[in-house]
């Protein structure tokens, strides 16, 4: 689950936080992040291993909508992420 932030002012700095819990306890294998910017450039905020927490900053630099994406991977032989999407207003 990736933590919703309200509509925020230009030029805002955010620590953006996610959280995956694995089916059969213990820590998720892999998460990673990106944004994509409303004008579509998507960047990757890196990725972290074995953990159920994933916290990033990032700055908001463009007026619209962005797109955060939070992916886990539960095993290393897992065969796919899942991901989990939120959406974040800059005016």
């Amino acid at each position: 689950v990736t933590k919703w932030h309200d509509v925020q002012p230009l030029n805002t700095t955010l620590n953006l936080t996610a959280t995956a819990t694995r089916k059969s306890g213990g820590s998720v294998y892999r998460m990673a992040m990106s944004v994509t910017t409303p004008s579509g450039k998507t960047v990757w905020l890196g990725e972290v291993m074995n953990t159920n927490n994933y916290s990033k900053t990032y700055k908001f630099t463009e007026k619209g909508l962005y797109r955060i994406t939070t992916f886990a991977r539960e095993t290393a032989s897992s065969p796919s992420n899942v991901s989990n999407t939120a959406s974040l207003r800059i005016y």
